[in-house]
């Protein structure tokens, strides 16, 4: 148990170090990236927010990996003896022939404060899930399938459009806002929904908060708050090469949002035109997206993955050094 321990706390070490410098990079440069990212198309915009919001996640899974990797391989059989190789180290990142360093009080319950720490806002999130789940089959008592649009009506006196549910996500209309918007109106507000749907957006976003939670606060709320814009906006641009006019869909964005109550609905509820109204609005009007160039992004990405499997044993050897001296 004692051994279980002295290793769990060397994990979570590297992991936390990894994503505090992974959260450091994107605060240093996230206003000059989203500023560029505002030009670019929503869904690729919404891809590349996603993976600055999963960095400091990703980073500190590599140094793990890299820190652990050879003694899986030795233990599965797929590699000779690592340590052996650089025996002159007097620590070893090895849960075979490697000895953990002992248990230190201070930073063990550093260790045990960070997993609260990140379990907490986990807990917060799932709790959100939990609500927008009784919400939703609320929705559904309240309604029926309509084949006509090929998803839910609701009997409601609100103006409710929206897409519910993670694994099988399905959208919701009520009759209030059918009543409110003109029939091309609302054939854009049901394309939208069912571009949620085709995107699992719900599901998709929950794991980008999760993984999201390694950031500093006030970051990760800023990138959120992109994300979600990017998202909506990428589902306006479904509904408008849905339906062929951008403009009745921005017109649908504006009559929406004249319609919501002041109530929120549940965050995992995506409705339609109740967020960022003015840049929705605009983006529809002037559609002026820049494609991004990916070959240098895949290139860099390819580097970076090259760079790794070359120079994991260094790699490897530094971080054996730098938790030797951290203890």
């Amino acid at each position: 148990m004692m051994v279980l321990l002295s290793w769990l706390q060397v994990v979570i070490i590297l992991f936390a170090a990894g994503a505090v410098v992974g959260a450091g990079l994107v605060a240093i440069g996230v206003s000059s990236w989203v500023e560029r990212l505002n030009l670019v198309t929503p869904r690729a915009r919404f891809m590349m927010l996603s993976a600055l919001a999963l960095l400091p996640a990703a980073l500190g899974s590599i140094v793990v990996m890299v820190s652990f990797l050879p003694s899986v391989l030795d233990a599965l059989g797929l590699a000779a003896d690592h340590c052996s190789y650089h025996s002159h180290h007097t620590f070893h990142l090895c849960f075979i022939h490697g000895t953990p360093p002992p248990i230190s009080p201070l930073i063990l319950t550093g260790c045990a404060a960070f997993i609260v720490w990140i379990f907490a806002g986990w807990k917060s999130e799932f709790a959100g899930v939990r609500r927008a789940g009784a919400w939703n089959k609320q929705l559904k008592r309240l309604g029926h399938y309509d084949a006509e649009i090929d998803g839910w009506m609701i009997a409601s006196e609100r103006p409710i459009a929206v897409a519910i549910g993670l694994i099988r996500p399905k959208f919701c209309i009520s009759r209030r806002l059918r009543e409110l918007l003109s029939a091309r109106q609302l054939e854009a507000v049901i394309a939208h929904e069912k571009a949620h749907i085709r995107r699992y957006d719900a599901l998709v976003k929950l794991g980008i908060r999760l993984g999201a939670k390694f950031h500093f606060s006030p970051i990760r709320t800023q990138l959120l708050g992109h994300i979600d814009l990017a998202c909506e906006q990428a589902c306006d641009e479904a509904a408008a090469d849905a339906i062929g006019d951008r403009l009745t869909v921005a017109e649908a964005i504006v009559a929406m949002k004249r319609a919501c109550d002041a109530e929120p609905s549940p965050a995992l509820a995506l409705g339609f035109g109740i967020h960022s109204l003015e840049e929705r609005v605009r983006g529809m009007l002037d559609g002026n997206w820049r494609r991004p160039n990916w070959l240098p992004i895949l290139a860099t990405c390819g580097v970076a993955a090259c760079a790794l499997i070359l120079f994991h044993d260094a790699l490897h050897h530094a971080f054996e050094t730098l938790t030797f001296l951290a203890f």
